[in-house]
Formats: C-alpha cells, sequence, structure tokens
C-alpha cells in the first residue's frame, strides 16, 4: 500500500501477519525491514516482561548502584564510579544481583558498603535503615562547618543526630563534640 495525498505519515505499508498471535496487521515497510512486526497488543503485553522485575524496589535498587558507578552522567557519579567503586561481576546483571537480594534483603533496609572505599559485592554490603545511614554519611561539599550533623543557625551552631535535635552551641566543635557523645552514649545504650 502506497500514502496517498491525505495520508498523514508518507510511508508504505504492508499487511502482515502477527508472529506472535497471527492476526493480520498493516504495518509500515521501514518497521518490517528492522524487525519490528508484532501487532500492538502482543507488543504492549511484553514490553516491559522479559524479567518482571520493572518498578520493583529490586530492580531500583540495582539500576541506582549501576549508574553511581558506570553513568557519567549520573548523580554523585565523582564519589562512586568517578573515584573507583565498581560493581562486582555477579551483580553486573540484573538476574545475578536479583538471587543474592531475594536471599538477605531485610524490609524497609538500604543497601550500604561497609567499607566505603570498596565497591559493591556480597562480602561488602549490610542492609542498614535510613537513620544509620545519615550518620555514617560523608561532610557534604556545600556544608560550611566541616561536621556532620552540624549546621548553622545564624551566629551559632546546631546538632543533629538521627534525626534527633540535640541543641545549639556557641561554636561548630561544641556541637559536634556534643553529638559524638550523644553517638557514644547511644551506642552504648544499644549493646546493653
Amino acid at each position: 500500500m502506497y500514502p496517498t495525498r491525505k495520508s498523514k505519515v508518507k510511508v508504505r505499508y504492508g499487511i502482515y501477519k502477527c508472529p506472535q498471535c497471527r492476526e493480520e496487521i498493516k504495518v509500515q515497510t521501514p518497521s518490517i525491514k528492522r524487525g519490528m512486526s508484532i501487532c500492538k497488543k502482543c507488543s504492549t503485553s511484553n514490553r516491559f516482561k522479559k524479567h518482571g522485575l520493572t518498578g520493583t524496589k529490586l530492580r531500583s535498587t540495582w539500576r541506582g548502584m549501576m549508574n553511581r558507578c558506570y553513568n557519567k552522567n549520573a548523580h554523585r557519579y565523582d564519589i562512586y564510579g568517578g573515584s573507583g567503586i565498581t560493581v562486582c561481576n555477579e551483580w553486573k546483571t540484573l538476574e545475578g544481583y536479583s538471587k543474592w537480594y531475594k536471599n538477605t534483603y531485610i524490609d524497609g533496609m538500604t543497601m550500604e558498603r561497609k567499607d566505603p572505599t570498596l565497591g559493591y559485592n556480597p562480602e561488602n554490603i549490610w542492609w542498614k535503615d535510613w537513620k544509620h545511614q545519615a550518620s555514617t554519611r560523608r561532610i557534604r561539599s556545600d556544608n560550611k562547618t566541616g561536621f556532620i550533623g552540624v549546621s548553622i543557625s545564624g551566629k551559632k551552631f546546631s546538632s543533629h543526630y538521627k534525626g534527633k535535635y540535640l541543641g545549639i552551641f556557641d561554636s561548630a566543635v561544641e556541637a559536634n563534640r556534643s553529638r559524638l557523645n550523644y553517638m557514644k552514649e547511644h551506642t552504648v545504650k544499644e549493646e546493653k
């Protein structure tokens, strides 16, 4: 079939059978040449079912990890892939990562590297909650105090730990000392 003057798209069409459901379909000839010859019904029902994990926490965790390590345009690539953090060969495929994840994942927890200088592999990962991760993070580049958990409040400094406000102090050093003391006391109480 050739396009007419009224045709919106000026491309030749043909009548073909969908290889999956055998329904007759009208397809653009260039699409057939590229191997895209299944009907709309079959293409939408099979489109995202290669692994069945689209939209799951497992897949979003894996994609985030892979992006941070290998996508130069990804947010924070500079402190992950740009600084040599890699993913073990077993986890470079979603299926490989999925096997480990399904056996170890703890609901409500996030993946954290035990040693932040090493890459992502089963021996270097544990599951921690957000509060723990917030307490062990690196100093942000926009941090004006030089201490994690210490922020400037006017001419004073406030201190926080795991979402708990610890007070306001005259210096960043005092605010940090307060945070460290609280962390020490909090850890001792958790271990008893």
